[in-house]
């Protein structure tokens, strides 16, 4: 009945309501039995044909493409290819800087969005406790609800954004730091980052991760973030580092500088894994824009380059543009000064030595994930090598504070592969880049 050619909208409800008098005469004892469940079906029927039918307009289902996804048509792009919408996606997709996604080094640039999936709807849960690696549009965002609202900062982590406003997404309660959080579904996410655990926590299977390359796997990011954990960064709570240090860091200058937060902010996960084309110092994206990570030419979709996997090679210099991600909110200052006199921007008066005048130290390779490699200056990765949170450290070290974890790369001293913080600073006892630290203290 609704493939059949009505002249008019009026005369084909009516022929679809006669669908009931066809029960009462050719099956009078069903219809006696189930009125109810006949008529409602005979509504629906009805409803269906109204929404999708428009015969004085010769317009139906198969008058007009599929436009869920975008393999049979340009789906979600009719209007986000710049012609309309403000965000012109299409151009993210089709940008030739953006590389392609390799999951045998999991090098991620896109979300995969082009994609053909078996996504059906977000509406129900397509992620739990399985292994679905897809990304549709409506994944993330519900183009009947979205609109322009700006997210807000809360106590709790920021809120969802009018973009993703009544997307799916994944709620947390913490337990211990270390452990996995009860997770629960929600229809509707309302803070920020709920929606990004339905993907990247262990409410969903994550990927399988390759041991001899830790740098590559893939952590459930609910237990990073855990605000139990000894250092986090501060996506679902305020950070644990209120120092005088961490408020000069955040206030301080850097060349790639973006935001200025405080040391009891939260920040969103799109301040660091957003689009780079809004990464602009010069005229700056507020913390609360539209910085969705859907094709990006940093690898892991970050905002700007971090240097994290490659080790330097010895003589090659320290340079900002390794670690501009982090100089988004974090000064410089401290990266520079290799005299190893105080600074009022960090508790570590060694950063700047470390990044700049141990360019020949070592015994050799640049990979961060074998043992003893190094051969030239260090990269921030080589002591802070977990920057999600400290709980996931390698190599059996502790949760500790400031995000001191050291990557694979560096060796235990004595069967000890330890940093103990003090108030004034901290001590290291830990082989690298041929080093051997013996309870090191600065």
């Amino acid at each position: 009945m609704l493939r059949y050619p009505y002249e008019t909208k009026a005369s084909a409800l009516e022929a679809i309501g006669s669908l009931t008098n066809f029960y009462k005469d050719y099956y009078p004892d069903y219809y006696a039995d189930n009125q109810e469940t006949v008529d409602k079906a005979v509504v629906l029927v009805q409803e269906i044909y109204d929404q999708s039918v428009y015969p004085e307009q010769k317009s139906d289902w198969n008058t007009h493409p599929d436009n869920i996804g975008h393999k049979d048509s340009p789906g979600c792009f009719r209007c986000h290819d710049g012609s309309g919408a403000v965000a012109d996606v299409q151009a993210q997709y089709s940008d030739p800087s953006v590389p392609a996604n390799d999951a045998s080094t999991a090098s991620w640039y896109s979300h995969p969005a082009t994609s053909e999936s078996d996504h059906t709807t977000d509406r129900s849960d397509e992620f739990g406790g399985r292994l679905d690696r897809h990304a549709a549009c409506a994944d993330c965002h519900q183009p009947h609800l979205a609109d322009g609202t700006v997210p807000t900062q809360t106590t709790a982590g920021w809120t969802a954004s009018g973009p993703i406003m009544g997307a799916s997404g994944v709620s947390v309660v913490n337990g211990v730091a270390g452990t996995s959080p009860t997770y629960t579904w929600n229809p509707t996410s309302t803070l920020e980052y709920q929606l990004c655990f339905k993907c990247h926590s262990g409410f969903t299977q994550l990927p399988a991760n390759d041991p001899a390359h830790p740098s590559r796997w893939s952590l459930d990011k609910a237990v990073e973030f855990n605000p139990s954990n000894a250092s986090y960064h501060p996506v679902e709570a305020a950070g644990t580092n209120a120092t005088a240090a961490m408020a000069n860091s955040l206030s301080g200058t850097s060349p790639y500088k973006l935001w200025t937060f405080q040391t009891d902010s939260t920040i969103r996960c799109v301040n660091c894994h957003g689009d780079s084309r809004l990464s602009t110092p010069g005229s700056p994206p507020g913390a609360d824009a539209r910085l969705a990570p859907h094709a990006v030419p940093n690898r892991s979709l970050l905002m700007a380059p971090y240097r994290d996997r490659t080790l330097k090679p010895a003589a090659e210099p320290y340079s900002a543009a390794d670690f501009a991600l982090c100089f988004q909110c974090h000064a410089e200052s401290p990266m520079v000064d290799f005299s190893g006199d105080p600074n009022g921007a960090t508790r570590f008066s060694f950063h700047g030595y470390h990044l700049n005048a141990i360019d020949a130290e070592g015994l050799g390779g640049l990979d961060i994930d074998v043992a003893g490699q190094g051969e030239g200056n260090a990269i921030c990765a080589e002591c802070h090598f977990r920057i999600h949170g400290s709980s996931e450290a390698v190599n059996g070290q502790a949760d500790n504070a400031r995000l001191v974890n050291f990557a694979p790369n560096v060796r235990p001293y004595g069967g000890v592969l330890r940093w103990t913080g003090t108030a004034a600073g901290g001590s290291c006892t830990l082989i690298c880049h041929g080093i051997t630290h013996s309870n090191w203290s600065y």
